[in-house]
């Protein structure tokens, strides 16, 4: 779940990314009866990017489709992220924009798969919060101006026909937040981002006044060559083919022998830092990559919806001789 969260971050242009393990039951009143199961502990996931478009709705809104499967300058592009989420709960809450849409493919609460609703307009502002707009919350982040915010409610216990999966227990919940803890740790999963510079875990538990800081880490760009993009893709490409696979193997079918050797020599380098909380450790890497022109991968790029871009990282030790 958290590496498909900050994939979507990654794609929206976020610079940070936020997960949050919610242990409160929020207050029920106003809310619709068929709700109340759903106002206890839940998983948050938010990001502080572009917030979702038009066509990031009909995505979300199509779980078996997704719009992003054509773009190779997107990492989400086989659209498995916010499916993803129903491994943890049969109902999802999203917050945009001031749109507030809950996913139930399973019609648990809608005949309909869900609802849209605009809370702009005051008439769905009220129906938004009797659906449980409130609870879309999470710290350091401004809604509804800015960014998404997803509400994962734990699957609970009691049988629902044809779930999606098992129940999730508050204590599976919170050994999950530990292993993420754990993995993002080392700083590794923020290296060849382009995007995202700071993760952020949080708990907020039963009482509490506000969530606690579990790990945070943060990425400075330290040093890059004049051939880092910053981007997915490198900055030759053209932007249809940023857009479209297609676009882009027949981009390079269509380079001559020396710009295919010239692109093929280029090696993107950075030096990067990254700083845990837990530990207060900071590390520096070394990042290098590079964009394979090869022309027979042409024909791996479109079928098989692939980037070929090889990237390796090293962090930097120092030794210290006492003579």
């Amino acid at each position: 779940m958290l590496f498909e969260g900050v994939q979507n971050a990654e794609d929206a242009g976020a610079s940070k990314f936020v997960f949050m393990l919610d242990l409160r039951r929020h207050s029920t009143q106003g809310l619709d009866p068929d709700l109340h199961r759903f106002a206890g502990p839940a998983f948050v996931v938010a990001d502080d990017g572009s917030g979702f478009e038009k066509h990031d709705w009909t995505s979300l809104q199509n779980l078996h489709a997704s719009v992003k499967k054509d773009s190779p300058s997107e990492i989400g592009s086989f659209g498995m992220g916010t499916r993803s989420y129903f491994h943890y709960t049969d109902v999802v809450f999203v917050a945009s924009k001031n749109i507030f849409v809950g996913l139930d493919p399973l019609e648990i609460v809608s005949h309909e798969g869900g609802w849209m609703l605009d809370t702009s307009i005051k008439s769905e502002a009220d129906d938004a919060r009797r659906k449980g707009v409130d609870f879309c919350n999470v710290p350091n982040l401004d809604f509804p101006e800015k960014g998404s915010i997803f509400r994962l409610p734990l699957r609970l216990k009691e049988p629902v026909a044809g779930s999606f999966g098992t129940e999730v227990t508050e204590a599976k919940a919170r050994e999950m937040l530990d292993d993420f803890a754990k993995q993002l740790a080392s700083g590794e999963m923020l290296l060849f981002l382009s995007n995202v510079t700071c993760i952020e875990l949080w708990l907020w538990e039963h009482d509490a006044v506000e969530p606690k800081l579990v790990e945070q880490v943060h990425k400075t760009f330290v040093k890059t060559s004049e051939s880092w993009g910053g981007r997915r893709l490198p900055y030759w490409v053209s932007d249809d083919s940023r857009k479209c696979y297609k676009a882009l193997a027949a981009q390079l079918l269509e380079m001559d022998d020396n710009s295919r050797d010239h692109y093929f020599s280029l090696v993107s380098q950075a030096v990067v830092e990254t700083k845990e909380f837990s530990s207060g450790q900071t590390r520096r890497w070394f990042i290098a990559q590079r964009f394979d022109t090869r022309v027979d991968l042409a024909a791996l790029i479109s079928s098989c919806r692939t980037v070929p871009i090889v990237g390796v990282a090293g962090i930097f030790i120092y030794m210290y001789i006492c003579i």
